[in-house]
């Protein structure tokens, strides 16, 4: 899945690689991500990252989105398991939907490219962390769509925001969710009435190709098991548990 053809076609399919370069976290490894973006399917796979004392390892992971089905398909590649949801279901009936806020700030020039800059801010209501609620930021800067013509439609970055539940500078929500990350920047989350300034992690675009992929890209590969959600959460945590168990015993048998 990841030798990547790129070809040329009447309209084109994103391929794009992003890498961690910078946490808060203690780690030994920072994790990248694929994403394949086309105008009725979305692949993003994400693998590395070595997080805690421990060096537990997140496991290579995929969230496949199939516009046509209307669907979300996660799977672990290691387990070789997957799960279905209907799209539209991050959010589990009578979860408060987040609110959003657009600012557009000064383009820049960001590895090369002249991206769009904004923040983009999530506010909850009600937060379990904090009373009067919770303020998620994210700096953003985009390739924005019409910089190549030929961009699918479907990339749907903060695929959650609709433009009834955003404020601020609204006439640009179909360019943050069509464009290109080029950089993202993640704040530490805050109280509402504070300007979050702590940047947990920062993650730059390291490839970009515009081209064509081959047939069958985005359908769930052969020989993986499907699971329901419960089933499939709680053998991702029997696995990570085990390695966890393992590293341990490894760094006693160390010392």
């Amino acid at each position: 899945m990841l030798g990547l053809y790129v070809g040329s076609t009447a309209q084109a399919d994103v391929i794009t690689t992003h890498r961690m370069i910078e946490t808060d976290k203690p780690v030994s490894r920072l994790p990248e991500t694929l994403t394949l973006a086309s105008d009725d399917a979305f692949w993003s796979e994400t693998w590395g990252g070595d997080y805690g004392p421990q060096g537990a390892s997140y496991q290579r992971t995929v969230q496949l989105i199939q516009y046509a089905k209307n669907r979300v398909v996660t799977m672990d590649v290691a387990l070789r398991i997957y799960t279905v949801q209907p799209l539209g279901s991050e959010f589990a009936p009578g979860d408060e939907q987040p609110k959003f806020r657009l600012t557009r700030l000064e383009d820049e020039k960001v590895l090369g490219y002249d991206a769009h800059h904004f923040f983009v801010d999530m506010m909850f209501e009600k937060s379990p962390y904090a009373n009067g609620g919770t303020l998620a930021r994210q700096e953003i800067w985009v390739l924005p769509a019409d910089s190549n013509s030929n961009l699918p439609t479907q990339i749907r970055n903060f695929r959650t925001m609709e433009l009834s539940n955003v404020t601020g500078d609204t006439q640009f929500l179909p360019e943050i969710q069509s464009g290109i990350l080029i950089r993202q920047a993640v704040f530490d989350s805050v109280a509402p009435d504070v300007a979050p300034s702590k940047v947990v992690y920062t993650q730059d675009i390291s490839a970009l190709s515009i081209g064509s992929l081959p047939a069958g890209t985005f359908e769930i590969p052969p020989g993986y098991r499907q699971l329901s959600p419960a089933e499939y959460r709680a053998e991702l945590g029997r696995h990570f548990g085990e390695a966890l168990d393992r590293k341990l015993e490894q760094q006693a048998n160390a010392t």
